[in-house]
């Protein structure tokens, strides 16, 4: 090879070439992504799984409107459910942070029944407001809108602080919210249309915080069902999308069994399978899976 550089090319200068093109060879080698170990790819892989299951054991808050139309977000263990919104746990502020969804389909006009407002062109404009930002002075606020992808439903998730200090500005900047504003950016990200008749399979994650406390008025006299199985599918089927009035005559019970149960909707066979949060000390009953047979 040297003898054909010789030709025309001195020996060093051919060296120098060599040596220049190994080295630029050897760097694209090491900083392309796509030559990484396996172990460092795979742990980049993790990474990225990760952050997009990031939401996936989050709890599910489900809303119904006056009309009968649902939609759902989720929330994360530190927020809980006050009333008709949802609220972190503990903050580093006084005033109230919640967040809010609304959902309308075609069949109710798209009309906040608070104010009348058609929502459609609104939404589709980005210039919406709601009754609410008229009932409290808001100290930070911001408001999104969500379109089914047929057009027949909106959807509404809003994000308020309101209530606390007397502030000369009377204003809480992005920066004291953020990690608020960052969670919910993820929650928005998970608000979905619930149609009519649609069954929400899958485990449930328990909050054995709530458990505890309902456990507490069992053992205090209150609330006995929550001790019967078939019970507590009663109560709770309705968050899952079952008919309580229907759907409950079809129950089947695997025999001998007080976690595991058949019922039918819609022409469809579901598992449902109870589990008791506290086993050892305490005998009330949840729901924690539903399957599709």
């Amino acid at each position: 090879m040297f003898q054909y550089f010789n030709k025309g090319i001195s020996t060093p200068i051919a060296i120098g070439i060599i040596l220049i093109l190994a080295i630029a060879i050897g760097a694209l080698i090491y900083f392309s992504p796509y030559c990484l170990q396996d172990k460092e790819w795979t742990d980049i892989g993790d990474e990225l799984k990760e952050k997009e299951d990031e939401t996936a054991d989050w709890k599910v808050y489900t809303k119904t409107n006056y009309l009968g139309s649902k939609c759902s977000i989720k929330y994360p263990d530190d927020w809980q459910v006050k009333e008709n919104y949802l609220s972190p746990k503990e903050k580093d502020i006084p005033e109230d942070i919640w967040v809010a969804i609304y959902c309308f389909s075609k069949e109710d006009g798209y009309v906040n029944p608070n104010t009348g407002e058609d929502l459609l062109p609104l939404c589709q404009t980005g210039k919406f407001s709601l009754s609410y930002t008229e009932q409290f002075e808001a100290v930070n606020s911001r408001q999104f809108c969500v379109l089914s992808t047929d057009g027949s439903k909106v959807g509404i998730a809003a994000f308020q602080v309101r209530g606390g200090r007397q502030r000369m500005d009377y204003y809480i900047s992005d920066d004291e919210i953020e990690s608020e504003l960052s969670i919910f950016d993820q929650m928005l990200s998970t608000f979905e249309f619930i149609r009519d008749g649609e069954i929400k399979i899958g485990k449930v994650k328990i909050d054995y915080e709530e458990m505890e406390k309902i456990q507490q008025s069992v053992n205090e006299g209150h609330q006995p069902w929550r001790m019967s199985p078939l019970m507590v599918i009663r109560a709770e089927m309705y968050n899952f999308g079952f008919d309580p009035e229907k759907d409950f005559e079809s129950i089947n019970p695997k025999e001998d069994s007080h976690d595991y149960y058949e019922m039918t909707h819609d022409g469809k066979v579901y598992i449902i399978i109870l589990t008791q949060p506290f086993p050892e000390t305490g005998n009330i009953w949840t729901i924690s899976e539903v399957r599709l047979k």
